[in-house]
């Protein structure tokens, strides 16, 4: 009987260690890129980069009163403003460490600290993601053997340094709990629920990962196919999660004015849509064809594919378009074409030592591209010193200066009110936005309290 206690109680100190082993390295993380981050400047918020910022300027604009579901920044883009696609749910760690440090610090700092402290931390889904899966896949000796490589990754990845208060973090550690979860071994329904609530949150964070999870639906929707009544509950738990956990995400950050618009490149009706069709048919489609033949399933998932189609035909066709078409020529050659996130999944690599990379917008660039102009057509960049766009002000050029630029001197002194004041076409307003026409690249700038950052295409 003794031994039968000490076998019993085997697996649980296996998992207990195995926790410790991953707690472990995930602190020794946080720990390293709070160092790198101390080392290279980070704390100071001076290497903040334009994204960063914009998310940074949102938060702000939340915690001076700018409603939940209203994500619009009126000081980017012309007249009007301009409606963001981001989503809000990414404020919320930031927001909640806000709130936590606001109790001993200054309001400024408080926020300032969560910038800061935030980052390092998110790596810790990550590592939860990781040795989620190195468990799966081989035990103990492949988890420690995955937290040896990945050390090697992360100690100073970029999306996990202070200041990056972007998405990007966020969906990297929901997209591996997703594909963690999902190979689990024994197809168990937490798990599988786990995966669904997770690619869930991809979806609400960003519109860039919609091909992964696709990849990820299709796994499951084969896997249950293939193996029938085997994983007749994994799959029902998997659809049902993804199902309702789109559906709530889409109600907490959509206002219901807007839950009948639809949007391409952020959670709406088209995207909660097929979600519930798919997630909701997968879990019918498990409960009463798991019994059936293979053929019966693979009909069933079938429709339910065709289904998904239909609905985004008639309801978004409009999506299906290639979203760069309508802009001008040159913000698509010279610009987009350049940013990975914004060019086709199976495109060439990029082009060595092209004068404009998008590294250029990382708060450390300084290029300029002055395009040798013949037509409408402009030929190949050439740099030109940087002094030439330097200055509190983005002035207006006559389309010979493309300047992509962001400098940010003082992020910590961003403020709600005022802003830079742009020239654009000779009249001056507050807050520049940006815009391209014909013989004329407009600068683009965001409002803040202290000195002016340097953001243009002017």
């Amino acid at each position: 009987r003794r031994g039968r206690g000490r076998k019993m109680d085997r697996p649980a100190r296996t998992g207990m260690a195995d926790l410790a082993i991953a707690l472990g390295f995930g602190l020794l993380l946080v720990a390293c890129l709070l160092v790198v981050s101390a080392v290279s400047g980070l704390f100071s918020g001076t290497a903040m980069d334009a994204d960063n910022a914009m998310r940074l300027v949102e938060i702000q604009d939340y915690l001076g009163g700018q409603n939940w579901f209203d994500v619009s920044q009126a000081r980017l883009g012309p007249d009007g403003g301009t409606a963001m696609h981001w989503s809000r749910l990414v404020d919320l760690p930031v927001l909640a460490i806000t709130s936590l440090l606001d109790v001993f610090l200054p309001s400024d700092a408080a926020l300032h600290w969560a910038t800061v402290i935030w980052p390092p931390i998110s790596v810790l889904l990550l590592v939860w993601a990781l040795a989620t899966g190195a468990r799966f896949l081989g035990g103990r000796e492949t988890l420690v053997f995955t937290c040896i490589i990945a050390a090697t990754i992360l100690f100073r990845h970029q999306n996990f340094l202070s200041g990056r208060i972007d998405h990007h973090n966020l969906q990297l550690g929901f997209l591996a709990l997703s594909l963690a979860f999902s190979i689990d071994p024994q197809r168990r329904p937490t798990s599988l629920a786990i995966a669904g609530a997770a690619l869930a949150s991809s979806i609400a964070i960003g519109a860039e990962v919609y091909p992964f999870v696709a990849v990820i639906c299709a796994f499951h929707a084969l896997d249950w196919a293939l193996a029938g009544r085997a994983a007749q509950r994994g799959a029902m738990a998997f659809g049902a999660s993804l199902a309702a956990m789109t559906a709530a995400f889409f109600a907490a950050s959509v206002a219901p004015e807007n839950y009948g618009a639809v949007y391409c490149d952020a959670l709406s009706l088209v995207t909660v849509s097929a979600a519930l069709l798919g997630g909701v048919g997968l879990a019918l489609a498990a409960v009463s064809l798991s019994g059936r033949s293979l053929p019966w399933r693979l009909t069933g998932l079938g429709m339910i594919g065709l289904g998904c189609g239909l609905l985004l035909a008639l309801q978004a066709p409009q999506c299906l378009a290639n979203p760069l078409d309508g802009l001008p020529s040159i913000v698509r050659t010279l610009w987009l074409e350049k940013v990975d996130e914004a060019r086709p999944l199976f495109a060439a690599e990029r082009v060595a030592g092209n004068p404009v990379h998008d590294r250029d917008f990382a708060g450390r660039g300084h290029r300029l591209a002055v395009p040798d102009r013949t037509g409408d057509q402009p030929a190949r960049p050439r740099p030109v010193p940087a002094p030439a766009c330097a200055g509190p002000r983005a002035d207006t050029a006559t389309g010979e200066v493309l300047c992509l630029r962001a400098h940010f001197r003082d992020p910590a002194a961003w403020g709600l009110g005022g802003g830079p004041v742009c020239r654009q076409a000779g009249r001056r307003r507050a807050g520049c936005g940006l815009f391209a026409g014909p013989g004329r690249v407009g600068a683009a700038g965001l409002g803040r309290a202290g000195p002016v950052p340097e953001i243009g295409i002017g």
